[in-house]
């Protein structure tokens, strides 16, 4: 419990600094740009690269930064390029996504096993449990009915998700070092 308040007070922090600011608001621009393209695999089967953005900004920030970059990426990404009504619900998962980022990630040592364990707990809790609930109150569609398809879905993507955020964050956590950024 220490340690988490201890990171939500490192992570509020990093408000203060502006540098930090535009960094995370250019890693939210990042993220809309790439909200725009996905890979079709199959049918009902895209991978999307937006959650690197998030967790990048998890990883540098902390959750504090990473909720807000959520809420405002959410919102602006509704803004730009609204592919279906207005929920709320999806807000508080992108809010919910980048507050597991950051106190999955900040401050810790980057390895495949921390990656696969955050990415783990964004697609069981968020992208399959509370996405599909809120799915399912968007449409009046039963929750089982949504689960299956979905399911199959982020296992696969977990995968791909596991190994980009190591990759990525690796590359990430060097240039932190090399450039000595706090």
């Amino acid at each position: 419990m220490k340690n988490i308040i201890v990171i939500i007070g490192d992570s509020s922090k990093e408000l203060r600094n502006v540098r930090n600011l535009a960094l995370a608001s250019i890693l939210v621009s990042i993220k809309l740009i790439l909200g725009l393209f996905t890979i079709p695999i199959l049918p009902t089967l895209s991978v999307g690269f937006t959650f690197l953005p998030t967790a990048i900004i998890g990883f540098l920030f902390g959750p504090i930064i990473g909720a807000l970059c959520g809420l405002v990426s959410d919102l602006l990404g509704y803004i730009i390029h609204p592919t279906g009504p207005f929920f709320f619900g999806f807000t508080i998962v992108a809010i919910l996504t980048g507050i597991v980022y950051g106190s999955f990630l900040y401050k810790k040592k980057i390895t495949i096993k921390r990656c696969f364990f955050t990415a783990l707990f964004v697609t069981i809790f968020l992208n399959l449990g509370l996405n599909t609930f809120f799915l399912a109150m968007l449409y009046n569609k039963a929750f089982i009915a949504l689960m299956f398809p979905r399911i199959i879905k982020n296992i696969v993507t977990l995968i791909v998700n596991t190994v980009l955020l190591f990759l990525v964050l690796k590359k990430v956590e060097a240039l932190k070092a090399e450039y000595k950024f706090k």
